[in-house]
């Protein structure tokens, strides 16, 4: 879910659901490995409101400081049987003054890493919900920059038959007992020292208990000028035994890290492109390394799917496929398929906002 108008709104519209119909439940995101999304479960009326739970306190300073817009990322309520899996944020909010301007510095999105994500576990009792328990973690989401232009990241657990899966700092993930909200076990992939590696984007678990997840390694002085350190796929057994694959095995025929990659015009000069022989300017491509809000999709083959981007330009990304084992399977350019949207997203050549015409 992302932009919408209040976090307890989100949550509301979710938790309608029945507690206990057959098929209700919603282990993941997308609800299955695959990502399906469906339900066999007959929708409450959308007036009729069953519980309404606020997992963001933040969301007035937030919109406050994204121009009355909520831009967050929010994860999808984990549903089991009567219980409902709900993350929710508490820590500080440092707000700048006046919102937008970037002071004091840092603030608003700049900041968000003062905030600290957790997990509550409600069980639907008397007609409510009542929590169970709640597990505050250490992770947090890649600074902002750039290529998130102030959206904050998703935070995004994932259930499995025997656990519960929840991102970690470093890279790590938790297992947490979904009877008591302890800590099972949390398993580290990565060291311990050294730059922070990041769990970009949410866990995926397939049918028997597998945990797959993406992880990003950035440069602490400057995240996004300067070329990743490092991305991985991640592979986290149900006894805790974590693989990796550097995602520069992944992705086949990618430009190198130091390649020229060609970027696009700046929005100030419309119409593109500014002169008839005018070219994008072309600057080093970066490595390959996961988008920040991907969640990985399994097929049921055991297949894993994700998405992979040039670090510098993501003009040059890439569907991914990876056999059960880590090895990889094939990767597919997303790139040239589209005509750049002139006449298609953009108004029609040669009018305001357009692309000119280019020669022949």
């Amino acid at each position: 879910m992302r932009g919408l108008q209040g976090a307890a709104l989100a949550c509301a519209a979710a938790l309608t659901l029945p507690p206990a119909a057959s098929g209700g439940d919603w282990p993941q995101w997308g609800r299955s490995p695959q990502h399906d999304g469906s339900t066999d479960v007959a929708a409450q009326p959308l007036d009729s409101l069953l519980a309404s739970v606020v997992h963001d306190p933040f969301v007035p300073q937030e919109k406050a400081e994204g121009g009355d817009e909520l831009l967050a990322h929010y994860a999808v309520p984990l549903l089991e049987g009567g219980a409902v899996y709900l993350s929710y944020k508490t820590g500080a909010y440092l707000p700048c003054n006046p919102p937008g301007s970037g002071v004091p510095s840092p603030c608003g999105a700049d900041a968000w890493d003062a905030q600290v994500w957790g997990v509550r576990k409600l069980a639907w009792q008397a007609g409510g919900l009542k929590e169970i328990w709640s597990l505050t973690t250490d992770w947090k989401p890649v600074p902002n920059g750039p290529s998130l232009s102030g959206w904050e990241p998703v935070f995004h657990p994932a259930l499995t038959l025997d656990a519960l899966w929840v991102p970690g700092a470093n890279g790590a993930v938790y297992e947490v007992s979904k009877d008591t909200g302890q800590i099972v076990s949390r398993i580290q992939p990565f060291p311990a020292s050294g730059p922070t590696v990041f769990v970009a984007g949410g866990l995926a678990a397939d049918s028997g208990g597998d945990v797959y997840y993406d992880a990003l390694q950035l440069a602490p002085a400057d995240p996004w000028g300067s070329d990743a350190l490092g991305a991985w796929l991640v592979k986290v057994s149900p006894a805790g035994t974590a693989a990796i694959i550097p995602f520069g095995r992944l992705v086949a025929g990618a430009p190198g890290a130091a390649d020229p990659c060609t970027g696009g015009f700046p929005s100030a000069s419309l119409p593109w492109p500014p002169s008839p022989a005018a070219r994008p300017e072309q600057t080093p491509c970066g490595s390959q390394r996961p988008g920040v809000n991907v969640i990985p999709a399994i097929g049921r083959d055991g297949t894993v799917y994700t998405m992979s981007r040039a670090h510098l330009n993501d003009r040059y990304s890439y569907l991914v496929a990876v056999n059960a084992d880590l090895s990889p399977r094939w990767s597919a350019s997303l790139r040239g398929i589209l005509r750049d949207g002139c006449g298609v997203l953009v108004p029609p050549n040669g009018t305001p906002g357009g692309c000119r015409p280019r020669p022949g």
